[in-house]
């Protein structure tokens, strides 16, 4: 009866002897067989992981966790590139079946994300690294988790609410551009800190406009000493005049990405976030012709330079309990500058004329989200609440127009209506909720 002793021992011994005594008598096996024999339990665990892509009924394309590990692409946007139906315009922007962004819609977390741009409805993804995203979600068809207000797709980004591990990332990069770098580009002073992205107060609407605009007054009803100090104010040479520089400098990227996990006696408090900071410098040349008859009546020389600098900030903490339920809470911050300069010069249809233009846009965006998931029996609920505002700054933004006297050779202003300044803001605010139910 040693083999009955053997079989108590363990389960995979159990499997050696039972192997070895097949090729007894059958006397030896009725033995064996009359004794009983206990077995060890065998449990085996394992982990439910579903599959969007099999259980949703949309048209819609997934990005998983272990899809962006093994792409290993910096950000959503480049991502994005690899899903069908998608194209993503200069590395940032996507578009969903090839249509504009008014026909795309954003999410965090579920809820709308407006543009850092008020005037576009795009964001830009690149903001988004993908060591804080969970997934991404494309989808081309209307569902009722989603808001309806889209016609090409709806791309929904989901922040990690827990790191598997804790991360730190540092990232320092330059880049070139063989049409801008070291060569010419174009551009107002402006003020101190406008490599920064912030303007230092050189922009501000100067005290005497603005308080005959907070008066509802026009210009051309105040009195001629009135007129005259608020032209002084708008005189300044550091807004007006455009200065050229010949060896335009690398773009410069810098980021930060950080994840941590604390364990505690009740569940895990989970912290990632992401700080991002780039600028750079981008110079086109043009022509531009105007044809009337079949002929060319008009053709322009155009240089256009931008300097844009993007100052990005995400942090998202939560807090996972044992019993799987969560409460998440995210701040979104974009910052975005671009300094523009242009000079056309050629000739118009009647007229040799030379055009100059200047402005500065400061764009920032402010997104606050809190969210959660609770169970209730079989009931799975999903609710969220977001804040969010947009606004775009546009201070003296400049265009002088001249044209060539045949007399003198000069370019001079024709008229009253030649040297024009515009003051612009722009405000979107945005408030949402929502809860769903599975």
């Amino acid at each position: 009866m040693n083999n009955s002793t053997s079989l108590k021992t363990s389960f995979r011994a159990a499997l050696a002897v039972s192997v070895a005594v097949s090729g007894l008598g059958t006397g030896a096996q009725a033995q064996d067989g009359a004794a009983a024999i206990p077995g060890d339990e065998v449990i085996a665990t394992g982990r439910f992981i579903p599959d969007p892509q099999r259980a949703t009924s949309q048209i819609a394309s997934f990005l998983r966790p272990e899809d962006l590990v093994r792409q290993g692409d910096a950000n959503a946007a480049l991502a994005l590139t690899r899903v069908s139906g998608l194209s993503v315009i200069g590395g940032r922007f996507a578009y969903v079946r090839g249509l504009g962004d008014r026909y795309s819609s954003a999410l965090l977390n579920g809820s709308p994300l407006p543009s850092p741009q008020p005037l576009r409805r795009t964001v830009p993804l690149d903001l988004f690294p993908s060591a804080i995203l969970n997934n991404i979600t494309v989808q081309k068809t209307f569902s009722p988790d989603y808001p309806g207000e889209f016609g090409g797709g709806i791309i929904d980004l989901r922040t990690l609410k827990s790191p598997p591990e804790d991360f730190l990332k540092f990232r320092i990069g330059t880049g070139v551009n063989t049409e801008t770098t070291g060569k010419q580009s174009i551009f107002v002073r402006g003020g101190d800190h406008d490599t920064t992205g912030f303007d230092d107060g050189t922009r501000d609407i100067p005290a005497p406009l603005l308080a005959v605009l907070e008066a509802g007054q026009a210009l051309n009803v105040q009195t001629d000493f009135d007129r005259e100090v608020i032209g002084e104010f708008l005189a300044d040479p550091n807004l007006m005049v455009i200065q050229s520089d010949d060896d335009t400098r690398p773009d410069l990227d810098i980021s930060v990405d950080a994840g941590k996990i604390i364990p505690t006696r009740f569940g895990d408090i989970g912290f990632v976030g992401t700080v991002g900071f780039e600028n750079g410098w981008s110079t086109k040349q043009k022509i531009r012709q105007k044809q009337a008859n079949g002929r060319v009546v008009g053709a322009l020389d155009t240089l256009e330079s931008t300097f844009e600098t993007t100052l990005n900030a995400l942090a998202s903490t939560s807090v996972t309990f044992d019993s799987g339920e969560s409460v998440q809470g995210t701040v979104f911050y974009v910052h975005d500058t671009s300094k523009e300069a242009q000079i056309d010069e050629g000739r118009s249809v009647n007229e040799e004329i030379l055009v100059e233009k200047n402005g500065y846009y400061e764009r920032e965006l402010f997104f606050a989200q809190l969210n959660g998931e609770h169970f209730f029996g079989d009931l799975t609920a999903n609710w969220r609440g977001a804040y969010s505002v947009a606004t775009r700054d546009a201070p003296f933004e400049r265009e002088f127009e001249r044209e060539r006297n045949d007399a003198s050779g000069q370019f001079l202003f024709p008229g009253d209506n030649a040297h024009r300044i515009r003051f612009t803001e722009v405000e979107d605010e945005v408030r949402s909720g929502g809860i769903d139910f599975n």
